[in-house]
């Protein structure tokens, strides 16, 4: 399958071609009002590469941010998978989901069987359905041009457990001005992920306890930074956990910005 995956910020978006296009990555910027006006669409403002990637792209993947979403790790019942299919997961997906918070769009990815291969565990996400129409609506991208939704948790989690070869207890942390998006792994198993907001309390310290309070005193964390460098500094000195660099040979930026939309390229189409 031939991706383009956005990866949009409140400024800017990274770019990732990617899978059966040769991969290539960029970046574009824009201004803080471009967004709330409706007649600057991200699909003008991109440049001329974006729009011919658009048109050699089987479908444009488009990131939903984990400041937005609730992340979640299902455990669907083989059974009921061979019963029902699909439409299994996805009502068991929407029964996480009480009606009273209003309304809400959800994915999921397959991560595997579970220890007792009775069972299979997905990524589970949701995001109010406001967010996702206006993300879209801002892409602006032509009616013949696919738009599918994926976490940014799952482009986290792929990137992490790529950079570490499926090993060890590690975590993916991208700090922002809003707070910090985490998603953490443990010998290539989904373990949890989090969207932390920057309120009262020392974000750097609540970002160190909650990736500490999922593995033991046993266990040093590796931390893959998949954020702006300029926000890095909001982390302190991590003196609790080792670093991991995030150099993919295969992809032209290494910038940390780049790992969840890489992550997504990954995926399995």
């Amino acid at each position: 399958m031939k991706k383009l995956i956005v990866d949009l910020k409140d400024t800017s978006a990274i770019i990732v071609a990617g899978e059966n296009l040769e991969l290539e990555s960029m970046n574009c910027e824009f201004g803080q009002l471009d967004f709330a006006d409706p007649r600057n669409k991200f699909y003008n403002l991109a440049g001329d590469r974006f729009r011919e990637l658009c048109a050699k792209s089987d479908a444009v993947f488009l990131v939903i941010p984990m400041q937005y979403s609730m992340i979640k790790l299902l455990e669907i019942d083989n059974a009921g998978l061979a019963r029902f299919g699909d439409k299994f997961i996805e009502w068991e997906a929407s029964q996480q989901l009480p009606e009273e918070l209003g309304k809400f769009r959800f994915g999921f990815n397959r991560l595997g069987p579970s220890f007792d291969q009775q069972k299979v565990k997905y990524l589970f996400w949701a995001a109010p359905e406001n967010v996702i129409n206006g993300l879209i609506d801002f892409m602006g991208l032509p009616a013949n041009i696919p738009i599918i939704l994926q976490s940014e948790a799952m482009g986290f989690f792929k990137a992490l457990n790529y950079c570490t070869e499926n090993l060890g207890f590690n975590a993916a942390v991208a700090m922002s001005p809003q707070g910090a998006s985490i998603v953490i792994s443990h010998d290539g198993d989904f373990i949890g992920a989090r969207f932390i907001e920057n309120g009262e309390l020392s974000l750097k310290d609540e970002v160190m306890y909650y990736i500490m309070g999922l593995g033991s005193e046993t266990l040093k964390p590796q931390l893959l930074y998949c954020g702006d460098p300029e926000y890095l500094s909001m982390l302190g000195a991590i003196d609790w956990a080792d670093s991991i660099i995030f150099e993919p040979s295969m992809l032209p930026n290494s910038d940390s910005r780049y790992c969840g939309a890489f992550g997504i390229s990954l995926i399995e189409s």
